[in-house]
């Protein structure tokens, strides 16, 4: 019998086989010895070349999964810098080498890389050095930019629990000793570095509803006073003061002081007692400045025929103006393009400056218009019209005219602080500077599309937006505000005492002071949320009243900071970073 594993021939009654010892199957036809030897000459190249074979197709098979697994780590790789996760990314390029590119992507990836591992270590140093806020803002935008950066992420939530935890250590001392100012920002920068927590938002809410001072001047001074009128605080008397207007987040006050040669500076002082900056001087008079939503800017009129001198001596020409705050840059927006151009006001983004152009009313202000203003000629070439509406937009210089003849006599202008609507307000000549029959206009300045908001005939102030940009406040009559849903209902308020022009919300919303008309008058704070039987209560707020150089209290910025709101680590587009 035929032994199939070492091709022996063995007896046919052979149950194994005797060379191999391997058992054989079933029974064979006998084999001759001229038979078996033919047999074994046919097997024996077959034979002979089975180890070769062998070791060839196990050299394949080595051969494929040394092939494999660099292209594993390769694929690996590349999957990590699509994660976001670049140390990853780095090891499985190393262990990849040789295998296709791997070499120049991993040289890539680390030079991407570099910067962000530079910030890193850095917060690493910061949070060592027991600066969490630092390691918090160094940090954060890496985990934003590398989601899957493991290590980044660890930090961050260790840097920010550790900000949490000095920030309500730091509400509650400034809690305890009654400064309002320091607890509220405590707690809004807890907001940024704390999950989204509902009693948090009802404790900064209520502080401010209670507490948040309001900034105003007396005596040409600057103080801070709760809504309530308690916890008066001086805290800038080294210069004169007028027109004082909160920063957005509100850390700094800005604001205007008269000058020994009759002009009119612009200055910025924090809070706490340190000395004011100078940041400009030719400043129109009857107007605070107004900044920028980043709070890195500041807008103002400059006052062209009414005092202002250029660096030469020469008169200024009036027009709008922003200067930068940390530098002092000053940019001269409409530069002699568009005549008698004032009171502006910016976009929501920062990026666009809206601002009227007055036509001369022959002394319908307070001060008559300068000699240089001809009420009646035309515009030269290249001078854009009186009495129009315009925007500026500061990146390209271009302004548009966005009310082209359709709103009569603009007085003022005040851009939405939450979307594309100015508010237009109308002033007919010779009348008198606070309470006009005038008309209400909204303006989309990107369609040019106009509306207007009847006022029934009533003499009313310039409106205020509030912060969130949803309701209008302004006074009807002399005793009367109306708080005001452009496209809703219209609620009103008889306060039963003379109140002025100036209307100061809430930093959420929720309430209004109405400022005396005069001094020694009371002035009012009115609660605008919650149970609607709740009645105006009086307050004493005395502040300055001159009209060139008021002191009105102001409660919320003219464009509120957004509410801060840590990134999170999914690296998406609705991160705020």
């Amino acid at each position: 019998m035929f032994c199939t594993a070492c091709a022996a021939a063995n007896p046919p009654a052979s149950r194994s086989c005797r060379r191999c010892g391997n058992g054989l199957q079933g029974r064979a036809a006998p084999v001759g010895r001229a038979a078996a030897a033919g047999l074994r000459r046919r097997l024996a190249p077959v034979l002979y070349g089975l180890p070769v074979l062998v070791l060839l197709t196990t050299g394949a098979a080595v051969y494929r999964a040394a092939r494999a697994e660099p292209a594993a780590w390769y694929a690996r790789a590349e999957a990590a810098v699509v994660a976001g996760s670049p140390t990853e990314a780095l090891a499985a390029y190393t262990a990849a080498a040789g295998y296709r590119d791997a070499e120049t992507r991993r040289e890539a990836v680390a030079a991407a890389f570099a910067p962000h591992r530079a910030a890193y270590e850095a917060a690493v140093a910061a949070a060592e050095a027991g600066d969490d806020a630092a390691a918090t803002a160094l940090v954060a935008p890496v985990v934003a930019a590398l989601p899957g950066y493991e290590e980044a992420r660890l930090l961050l939530a260790h840097a920010r629990a550790a900000r949490a935890d000095a920030l309500w250590r730091q509400a509650a001392a400034a809690e305890g000793r009654r400064d309002w100012l320091a607890a509220e920002r405590a707690l809004a920068a807890l907001a940024a570095v704390a999950p989204a927590d509902a009693n948090l938002d009802n404790r900064l809410a209520a502080l401010r509803r209670a507490h948040a001072p309001l900034v105003f001047s007396r005596d040409r001074a600057l103080y801070l006073v709760g809504p309530g009128g308690a916890d008066e605080r001086l805290f800038l008397d080294a210069v004169p003061a007028a027109w004082p207007t909160w920063s957005p987040d509100r850390t700094r006050v800005a604001f205007t002081s008269p000058e020994a040669d009759g002009g009119i500076a612009l200055y910025v002082v924090g809070t706490e007692g340190a000395s004011p900056t100078r940041l400009a001087g030719g400043l129109r008079p009857y107007a605070g400045p107004v900044w920028s939503p980043d709070g890195a800017r500041i807008a103002y009129a400059a006052a062209g025929g009414w005092g202002g001198r250029d660096a030469v001596g020469a008169p200024d020409p009036a027009g709008v103006r922003v200067v930068e705050v940390a530098t002092g840059r000053v940019t001269d927006v409409t530069g002699g393009r568009v005549r008698d151009a004032l009171y502006p006001s910016w976009s929501p983004g920062g990026d666009r400056l809206a601002f009227v152009s007055r036509a001369a009313d022959a002394g319908g202000g307070y001060d008559p218009p300068p000699a240089s203003v001809d009420p009646v000629a035309p515009a030269p070439d290249g001078i854009a019209p009186a009495g129009e509406v315009y925007v500026a937009t500061l990146a390209t210089g271009a302004i548009v005219d966005v009310s082209g003849g359709r709103v009569l006599n603009p007085w003022r202008v005040a851009w939405s602080p939450a979307d594309d609507r100015l508010l237009v307000y109308t002033r007919d000549p010779g009348m008198s500077y606070d309470r006009d029959r005038a008309r209400l206009v909204l303006i989309d300045p990107v369609t040019g599309a106009l509306r207007d908001l009847p006022t029934g005939g009533e003499t009313v102030t310039m409106p205020v937006w509030s912060p969130t940009g949803d309701r209008l406040a302004y006074v009807a009559g002399q005793e009367t505000v109306v708080i005001r849903a452009p496209d809703g209902e219209t609620r009103r308020l008889d306060l039963g005492a003379p109140i002025s022009r100036f209307l100061a919300w809430s930093p959420d919303a929720g309430a209004l002071v109405a400022v005396a008309e005069s001094a020694g008058s009371p002035s009012f704070l009115v609660p605008l949320d919650g149970d609607p039987r709740a009645a105006p209560s009086p307050l004493r707020l005395d502040h300055d009243v001159d009209r060139r150089h008021a002191g009105a209290p102001q409660w919320s910025p003219t464009n509120p900071a957004p509410p801060p709101r840590p990134p999170t680590v999914a690296g998406t587009a609705l991160d705020h970073g």
